[in-house]
């Protein structure tokens, strides 16, 4: 059985739109390039190399296909790292609101914290509470950019914690 070459641009044979899923495919390629990288350092290697090569050829052969004009060494590899938080994307920020909604005064980041703990019923050791805080701190000084929380001691830098910053919600919940 002799190889089949994939049609050209102008021989796609089906009359859909293919940008996005070569976009997705295109993303994928650079992750699994990204994992190929990593086999030297420290980080955990998610896919096997065989793999990696293995599928990065299939996405070729179907951007191929879709008539992508594909160059691979073009695009940034992308590092994939495995998720090791205990929430799904946007659940503390979406906690940390959530917590303030039903408070009746300024709250701290580990009054936030016990709060959202609670709701998910979660068991952290005393290393994943202290990623589990600082990920806090980091969504709830997104969520005071985005103007939905404000801190009781605006303008306060980095170091100056003679004080635990507490938090409410703005007045775009009034």
């Amino acid at each position: 059985m002799g190889q089949v070459s994939p049609p050209q641009k102008t021989e796609f044979p089906f009359n859909v739109a293919t940008t996005q899923a070569s976009r997705a495919l295109i993303r994928v390629h650079q992750y699994l390039r990204g994992e190929l990288l990593k086999r030297g350092g420290a980080d955990d290697v998610l896919v096997s190399p065989e793999v990696c090569h293995q599928q990065m050829a299939a996405i070729e052969t179907v951007l191929g296909f879709f008539g992508a004009n594909f160059d691979p060494s073009a695009l940034k590899a992308r590092r994939a790292y495995p998720k090791i938080g205990p929430l799904d994307y946007g659940q503390i920020r979406a906690g940390v609101l959530y917590a303030l909604k039903d408070a009746t005064d300024w709250q701290t980041y580990n009054q936030i914290a016990e709060r959202i703990v609670a709701l998910h019923k979660l068991q952290l050791t005393p290393a994943q509470r202290k990623h589990f805080l600082q990920k806090l701190r980091e969504g709830t000084h997104a969520l005071k950019r985005a103007g939905a929380v404000v801190c009781e001691r605006p303008g306060t830098r980095l170091g100056e914690n003679t004080f635990e910053q507490r938090w409410r919600l703005s007045s775009l919940f009034d």
